[in-house]
Order: structure tokens, then C-alpha cells, then sequence
């Protein structure tokens, strides 16, 4: 059966819910600047802001609540990826209405 939101306790410490794939996920690499191929300085900036800012091929279901500054820190200045609930982010005065899928496919046919 699927698991719902319901099911999912706070047992532990871990940040996500499903933290054992999140840290078994591959790190993201980014290869070496060239020195004989000359990028455009936008790809090079990408580049760069990727080996400094390591991210995981993982997109993660956050399981706690964070302040502003902590969601920042681990997501936003890492461009990584999060799935949030939105009751996690109430505290944060995200105040868009919880939605059913019916009702976003509804909305957003595609």
C-alpha cells in the first residue's frame, strides 16, 4: 500500500525522509576547467559554483521544520533540490492552500 503522510514518523534525528538514499545518492562532479577549450563566462561561473557547492543526483523529502536562515544554508546557497510539505513551511508564512493531485491536474492539465 502507498505510504501517506500520515505514516511517516519523526523516529530520529534524520533531516529527510528517506535519508539512507539521499546519502547513498552519487555526488554530482563536474570536471576540471579545460585550459585549451574556451567556454563563455556563464559556463564557466555554472562550473565553478558546482565544484565549490557539492549537490547530490538525489531530490530529498524533507521531513523537518527549518528556519529561514537553515533552509538557506543546506538548500538554497547549494541550489540542491528539496520536496518540502507545505505544513513544514507554515512557521515560515507560506500560506498557499494545501491542494489534492485531482485538483493540480485539474489545474495544470499537461
Amino acid at each position: 500500500s502507498p505510504v501517506t503522510v500520515e505514516d511517516e514518523v519523526e523516529e530520529d534525528d534524520d533531516m529527510f525522509f528517506d535519508q539512507a538514499e539521499y546519502d547513498a545518492a552519487p555526488t554530482i562532479k563536474v570536471l576540471a576547467e579545460s585550459k585549451r577549450i574556451k567556454y563563455r563566462l556563464i559556463v564557466l561561473q555554472h562550473e565553478r559554483f558546482f565544484r565549490d557547492n557539492e549537490r547530490k543526483l538525489y531530490v530529498p523529502r524533507l521531513k523537518k521544520q527549518l528556519s529561514v536562515e537553515e533552509f538557506s544554508k543546506h538548500f538554497l546557497e547549494k541550489s540542491q533540490p528539496v520536496i518540502v510539505r507545505f505544513d513544514l513551511m507554515r512557521h515560515l508564512n507560506f500560506t498557499t492552500r494545501a491542494y489534492t493531485l485531482d485538483e493540480l491536474l485539474e489545474i495544470y492539465p499537461n
